[in-house]
């Protein structure tokens, strides 16, 4: 197959390539390799870690499509790059001591130490020959992890699957576990909820409110959805003794649920069904500005006066003790109206599981 190659010459500051892997780096290169073809590359904003001091090389293939693209940096920039992505991806095991690589959101970014170069490419899964899995299955997300309670590390592998080359979301997607011995792999399909997927893993027992005692780790795959990505869903893994088991899924909050209305004095009240109230304080400029109040007086009429957001905006695992042993689901939502970008701020909800019952132990609303 003949590729075609594009080279750009571009200029960036070390800080703009720390801005850019502080963003959403591996899911806007995702982006370039859909959009970018030889009629557009003069044209297209590219990530802030393709524009440097050196040479940009963008390989296509003879339909057009983006294959690889080549980049140049100095020896301080490829340290920064490495640094960063260490902080927040998995760096996968390559066997080599002159390069770095990791795979994230179905894009793979090798970093080559002798070279001083980058190399960004799709992370297409092979399934060792084995799985009867699309063509271009590529990887959203790599962890190590004991997920077996077996007591051994396994590699997991998030798969996933785009019928629709220029859309963001993932229509298939599979969870892939194996210890690398032929023998121990397991695989299994999962509900696609949306795209730019992150997992990530913790101790089981330090979920539980309960003295539930375990050697191996929950799995927790978050996405988000909806064409403007306000709002995200996720799924909370046990894959004890192989079998993978969903703990809690973002369709099943019923119990975060809330009415919530603005009331005088610039305060914003969540009104929860299990009875409990929040409140917000708001900004006084900026509710003035958007026509909720003025002069101090609510002046919204009572039909415009219902907050919605009980969607998800952000899932994490948060430590709740000194001890740094216990952790907690934390759940963020954002009340709005009576227009989208009118927000009264962020409620957290804090979970734990009690046995199999999930035990709320803290809320709390903050203002914007």
């Amino acid at each position: 197959m003949k590729l075609k190659v594009c080279i750009l010459v571009l200029i960036c500051s070390v800080s703009a390539v720390v801005h850019s892997l502080e963003e959403n780096l591996f899911f806007d290169l995702l982006y370039t390799f859909r959009q970018v073809d030889p009629s557009t590359i003069n044209r297209f904003k590219f990530p802030d870690i393709l524009a440097n001091n050196k040479d940009v090389k963008y390989h296509f293939n003879d339909q057009d499509k983006l294959e690889s693209i080549n980049i140049n940096v100095s020896k301080e920039q490829r340290k920064t790059i490495t640094y960063h992505l260490d902080k927040q991806f998995t760096r996968q095991n390559t066997g080599s001591s002159t390069q770095s690589e990791w795979i994230n959101n179905g894009i793979k970014l090798t970093a080559y130490n002798l070279t001083n170069s980058i190399k960004i490419e799709r992370a297409f899964f092979n399934g060792k020959g084995k799985l009867d899995l699309p063509k271009e299955t590529v990887i959203l997300s790599f962890l190590q992890a004991n997920v077996y309670n077996n007591g051994k590390m396994q590699d997991v592998y998030l798969l996933g699957y785009q019928e629709d080359y220029d859309s963001p979301f993932f229509n298939s997607t599979w969870l892939y576990t194996d210890e690398q011995d032929g023998v121990n792999e397991t695989i299994q399909y999962l509900d696609s909820i949306g795209y730019d997927y992150k997992m990530s893993s913790f101790p089981a027992s330090s979920i539980h409110f309960d003295e539930f005692k375990a050697e191996h780790h929950y799995i927790l795959i978050t996405a988000f959805a909806g064409s403007a990505g306000w709002s995200q869903n996720f799924i909370l893994l046990d894959g004890s003794n192989k079998n993978f088991n969903t703990i809690l899924h973002s369709f099943e909050l019923s119990f975060l649920s809330f009415n919530c209305r603005y009331e005088s004095d610039y305060k914003a009240m969540v009104y929860f069904l299990d009875g409990e109230k929040l409140y917000f304080d708001l900004n006084k400029e900026s509710f003035d500005e958007v026509g909720v109040y003025k002069d101090g007086q609510l002046i919204i009429d009572e039909e415009s006066n219902q907050l919605w957001g009980e969607l998800i905006v952000d899932t994490q695992i948060k430590k709740v003790n000194t001890l740094k042993d216990k952790m907690a689901l934390v759940l963020s939502q954002q009340p709005r109206g009576p227009a989208n970008y009118i927000r009264a701020g962020t409620i957290e909800s804090w979970l734990m599981l009690d046995g199999n019952s999930w035990k709320l132990i803290k809320r709390e609303a903050i203002s914007f």
